[in-house]
């Protein structure tokens, strides 16, 4: 699937994973997900069989993000089953994850707005949710340019903080 500065790939460990590992390497990138501690290769190479895994079950998931401009992988986007999430595994959430030279300039809401648009119009689904760490506000921000809105706020699983839940209806979205 293609927008218009990026090419969104569906996940393939092999092609992947080594672009991944970059982005989840960078501790200001991992700041809100893993309490600043970035990730192992090893680490690195568990997630990306995960999404592949997504894919397989599934049959949708997380794509890789790839820049056309300088065909680079950049990070991934797309949207999965929050498996990592007990109580909310059988819900669809729209996430993003790009490398720090990828912020600020927009590719996290134009990947976004392509997760939402296949799982809400593809998948036909009726409600898409994302988990955003309550100290993000660039996600947050992102979040609401994609029209999702905070719906509550629940404890994490694994970590001291909680979790915004934003969402966004088909209804609200095709508004």
């Amino acid at each position: 699937m293609d927008t218009e500065r990026l090419r969104l790939e569906r996940w393939r460990r092999r092609d992947h994973a080594p672009g991944l590992a970059a982005v989840n390497a960078d501790a200001e990138v991992m700041e809100f997900i893993n309490q600043g501690v970035p990730l192992t290769r090893v680490e690195s190479g568990i997630g990306s069989d995960r999404v592949a895994e997504h894919w397989r079950t599934y049959g949708f998931g997380l794509w890789a993000v790839i820049e056309k401009a300088g065909d680079r992988m950049i990070g991934f986007a797309g949207v999965c089953h929050p498996l990592w999430l007990p109580g909310w595994e059988r819900t669809v959430e729209v996430g993003w994850r790009l490398h720090r030279d990828a912020w600020g300039k927009g590719y996290a809401t134009e990947a976004g707005r392509a997760g939402l648009a296949y799982g809400l119009e593809r998948l036909g689904l009726a409600e898409i949710v994302a988990f955003i760490h309550p100290g993000n506000h660039r996600s947050a921000a992102v979040a609401a340019r994609l029209g999702l809105e905070l719906r509550e706020r629940i404890p994490h699983p694994q970590r001291p903080h909680e979790l915004d839940v934003f969402s966004v209806r088909a209804a609200a979205a095709s508004a």
